[in-house]
């Protein structure tokens, strides 16, 4: 009997020290992990659900941006430059400057009211 009651104690003792270590170790790794929240999410996923493949949605739709999107090659950026000089030249040479004459002062005779 004497070996029994020592056998709980100590296991016991063992027990309450293994869970008093594992809740500090537990609640410093997951302060912030919501397992509720998650454990929900994955039951309202099914048990056995399937991936639509390795990429996300967000890369996916990247890509296809990417492809409708046409990229400027340095010719075409050099050919373009070349255009918008040629655009301002002519313009230069076609606006003539304005040039305003000033307006002369109204007759002496006239007296504002």
């Amino acid at each position: 009997m004497e070996l029994y009651i020592r056998f709980m104690v100590t296991l016991a003792c063992g027990l309450l020290g293994m869970g008093m270590v594992l809740k500090v170790l537990l609640d410093g790794l997951f302060h912030e992990w919501d397992a509720v929240a998650d454990l929900s999410e994955f039951a309202r996923g099914g048990w056995h659900k399937r991936e639509s493949g390795h990429q996300r949605a967000e890369d996916l739709m990247l890509e296809i941006e990417k492809a409708r999107t046409p990229t400027i090659t340095a010719r075409t950026y050099e050919q373009k430059r070349k255009e918008l000089r040629e655009l301002s030249a002519i313009e230069t040479r076609v606006i003539r400057p304005v040039v305003l004459t000033p307006i002369p002062p109204p007759p002496a005779d006239i007296v504002p009211s």
